[in-house]
């Protein structure tokens, strides 16, 4: 029977339609939308998908684009989990529009930086809150967006990215860097593997407003190999008022293989606010012994510490320099001593240069130690730098815990030092 031309094309369309299926080149997953250099998601296997190639996105035929942006469309779980950054990608920011994700595996749903990557990540507007006191929920996404599965509100391995550590990655020397910007992980329960910031030797960088808040898990709030703020304000509390926090609210892990500086830096106009609510784990832990901190503050710090029996500077620390450039606002406030060497800090350089304004308060002294300050230790102090010193204690001055444990002090073109 002859065909019409009209039912002919009808026949072929319906042969593409329903019996040959996809047609080759089409993109396989639906939830993934593009518009330029902008990819939606609305799963947790896409969002990995596009992270990490684990299901073949890219090739050599779809290059992805040099600044990427993935936009999550909606809550989602990341999958369960590990796997490593797709070497294609240079430049990603995933951006979560405000929704809250959920972690497949608390001790997986991660993706791994390996230590020669040099990609640029961010993640952005990030809203993981909860007020819950267990970690598991149930009625969330599933990772493939397809209906919904128990999963976890914290992870011990940060916010999606980590990497791949082990002994033989000792290094902080990465030329890779995860940037947070805007985030906000409100979560002030004791929740088990409740550890945001996770990155090993992978440097880390604030941008924007960042909040992050932990009580107790019987982890720190991050094993990190620097902090570093760039602009806005980010704000940083770990514990609960307790002591269950593992050695320290921080814990340098790469810095101690290595016994490499670990640095914290605040740019000018930017805010670092970090208070530890521990009963007994200082600020920040080290296991080795030839540690040293480095803090540049052009900005405005906080170090705040609300227990007597913590310092900022735990065991291991060889020497703790702090430079407070021109405009820069330092204030520590402390329950405890602020450096002791009871907890392993043996030196202490304060470098205050002229406009920089610094208030060191305690509540029993700023420095303790069972002698004098050794080492090299000194406060050095520039014309127009201005500093106010208190210390509680009852037998105590302005800086030490006894007059006979001072500390040097070397004023630069006759400046001043005024202790309260």
């Amino acid at each position: 029977m002859k065909l019409s031309t009209s039912r002919l094309v009808i026949l072929l369309l319906s042969c593409l339609i329903f019996g040959f299926g996809i047609m080759k080149g089409q993109t396989a997953e639906a939830s993934i939308t593009t518009s330029g250099s902008t990819y939606t998601v609305t799963s947790g296997d896409d969002l990995f998908n596009l992270l990490t190639n684990n299901k073949n996105y890219w090739s050599s035929q779809n290059v992805p684009p040099t600044d990427l942006t993935i936009k999550v469309a909606n809550t989602i779980t990341l999958p369960g989990y590990d796997a490593s950054l797709y070497s294609g990608l240079t430049n990603v920011k995933v951006d979560f529009q405000q929704y809250q994700f959920y972690a497949g595996n608390y001790v997986a749903s991660r993706v791994l930086i390996p230590r020669t990557s040099s990609a640029q990540l961010t993640v952005a507007n990030v809203n993981n809150t909860s007020n819950a006191t267990t970690n598991q929920v149930t009625g969330v996404p599933n990772s493939a967006g397809t209906g919904t599965a128990t999963a976890y509100l914290s992870t011990y391995y940060g916010m999606l990215f980590s990497s791949d550590f082990g002994l033989s990655g000792g290094t902080t020397s990465c030329a890779a860097q995860v940037t947070y910007d805007n985030v906000v992980y409100n979560m002030p329960n004791n929740l088990t593997y409740n550890q945001p910031l996770c990155t090993y030797f992978v440097p880390i960088n604030f941008t924007g407003k960042n909040k992050i808040i932990t009580a107790v898990s019987g982890q720190q709030v991050g094993e990190i190999a620097n902090l570093k703020v760039s602009s806005g304000t980010t704000e940083i509390i770990g514990g609960d008022g307790s002591s269950g926090l593992a050695g320290g609210m921080f814990y340098p892990y790469y810095n101690n293989l290595n016994q490499a500086d670990f640095p914290i830096d605040v740019a000018k106009g930017a805010t670092l606010t970090l208070t530890n609510k521990d009963a007994r784990a200082p600020m920040f832990a080290f296991i080795g012994i030839a540690n040293s901190v480095t803090i540049n503050n052009q900005g405005t710090l906080n170090l705040n510490a609300t227990s007597a029996q913590t310092t900022l500077f735990g065991s291991g620390t060889k020497g703790v320099t702090l430079n407070a450039s021109a405009q820069a606002n330092t204030n520590i406030n402390t329950a405890g001593a602020a450096f002791s060497n009871d907890m392993g800090t043996t030196k202490f350089i304060g470098n205050f240069a002229d406009q920089s304004r610094t208030v060191l308060s305690s509540a029993t002294s700023v420095f303790k130690n069972s002698s004098a300050w050794k080492n090299n230790s000194s406060l050095n102090v520039t014309t127009g730098a201005k500093i106010a010193a208190y210390s509680g204690g009852t037998q105590t001055g302005g800086l030490t815990d006894s007059s006979s444990h001072y500390i040097p002090v070397t004023f630069n073109g006759g400046a001043w030092l005024k202790a309260f």
